[in-house]
């Protein structure tokens, strides 16, 4: 084992029941190679915890359904033990939805989750929504910025700042912002305008 895998170290009795499957399955025990066996498991564990494809793997294995923080809601990670408090971004945020029952996976009919990650809580609150100086929207992503024609402090949201006609301006809004939200309810979301581009609204 070496010390990149030494955290993700599995157990004795996780070798032992991962050796039992094989020897179930026909595999005999002389092909089995047992000192590899716990750096293998550790490597898999890391995978499966630390890349975008382990978790997409686990989840399929598991029938749980991901999904993404939402970009109107506030994350906050609090480290119970060493009392620190850190923000997240929801683009970094991934919430599992599913159910075991005697140990095996099982449709969620009416889901009732609580989001909690011992020995850290995550914290979820609603982000401070404004109106729009420009267009009226109340949303979560307004920046204050100096108009330079009337030299006054305005909140625009991310859609009129993108499309503003000063570039000074424009370049504080980012047209990446509205197509990664996922408040899709938005006027300004871009889901909504392909919509109405195919005459659906």
């Amino acid at each position: 084992m070496t010390e990149k895998l030494d955290q993700y170290a599995p157990t004795l009795e996780r070798v032992l029941g991962i050796k039992r499957q094989l020897l179930r399955a026909g595999i005999p025990e002389d092909h089995i190679p047992s000192d590899w066996m716990p750096a293998i498991i550790a490597a898999m564990e890391k995978w499966i915890i630390t890349t975008d494809d382990g978790l997409d793997y686990i989840s399929s294995l598991l029938g749980f359904q991901t999904r993404q923080g939402d970009s109107d809601k506030e994350y906050t990670l609090i480290d119970n033990i060493n009392q620190n408090h850190k923000s997240v971004k929801n683009t970094q945020v991934v919430f599992f939805d599913g159910v075991i029952v005697h140990g095996r996976p099982v449709p969620i009919m009416n889901p009732d989750l609580k989001e909690f990650i011992p020995p850290l809580e995550l914290e979820i609150s609603e982000s401070t929504k404004n109106k729009c100086d420009s267009c009226g929207i109340v949303s979560h992503c307004l920046k204050e910025v100096l108009e330079p024609y009337t030299e006054k402090l305005e909140c625009l949201c991310n859609f009129c700042l993108s499309h503003h006609e000063n570039p000074k301006v424009s370049d504080y809004g980012g047209f990446d912002v509205c197509q990664d939200c996922s408040v899709y309810g938005c006027n300004h979301h871009p889901s909504r305008e392909r919509k109405r581009v195919g005459g659906s609204l």
